[in-house]
């Protein structure tokens, strides 16, 4: 009998995978792997295709899931194990609900798209955004864009880029991003505000295929 998953287990159980196809492919053509999500060559992509070179980039994705991802002085950064930039598993409430990574209230449980329809019973973005332009979930809304900027701030103040590129179907809502912008801009220090680009997305729809070619040219 097979037991219940456990919070966090389909995090553990991943990487003895990501492995194995490492071992596959570099065994049957002789060449380095490198397995990257899409948000990351997105980041990749915004900064040296889209931006004329950003070397200093902080990419956010709020979408189904919400990853980050930080390009410094024109290098993709990706965290001892790969995980740098996980903001969805930041915890934005500390008596939320559990989450899926075994943490209580992640960003993802009050800003991604699928945290916002579930707890407005809707099933469609479409609906949400009607709603929203009729003048409706101000307090969800509300709730998602404090989350994000508390968790974003708190990047952009420690790492100082030049440019925070906030992507994907979320900020796509009536004013979101705007709003998103705003809130950012007012939680970190003046000093930096002052000189920080906050951009929507440029590439979405192609952004990762061209970040993965520019990886696969910097890798030789």
């Amino acid at each position: 009998m097979s037991s219940a998953s456990q919070p966090g287990e389909a995090f553990r159980t991943t990487e003895p995978l990501i492995e194995s196809l490492r071992q596959v492919i570099q065994g049957g053509f002789g060449a380095p792997l490198s397995l990257v999500n899409n948000t990351r060559m997105r980041a990749l992509a915004e900064a040296q295709y889209f931006r004329g070179n950003e070397s200093d980039l902080f990419f956010l994705g709020v979408d189904h899931e919400i990853i980050g991802a930080l390009v410094l002085g024109g290098v993709l950064q990706n965290g001892s194990h790969g995980q740098a930039g996980d903001l969805g598993h930041v915890s934005v409430r500390l008596d939320g609900a559990p989450c899926r990574c075994g943490n209580r209230g992640c960003l993802e449980q009050v800003a991604s798209m699928p945290a916002l329809l579930a707890g407005e019973g809707l099933a469609d973005p479409g609906e949400l955004a009607e709603g929203i332009l009729a003048g409706g979930y101000a307090e969800p809304l509300a709730n998602a864009i404090r989350g994000l900027s508390q968790a974003t701030a708190a990047v952009v103040t420690f790492f100082n880029p030049g440019t925070l590129v906030l992507g994907g179907s979320v900020m796509q809502l009536p004013g979101f991003f705007q709003s998103a912008k705003l809130a950012v801009l007012g939680s970190v220090p003046g000093r930096i505000s002052s000189s920080l680009q906050v951009e929507p997305a440029a590439g979405d729809g192609v952004s990762g295929a061209i970040g993965a070619m520019i990886l696969a040219f910097q890798s030789g």
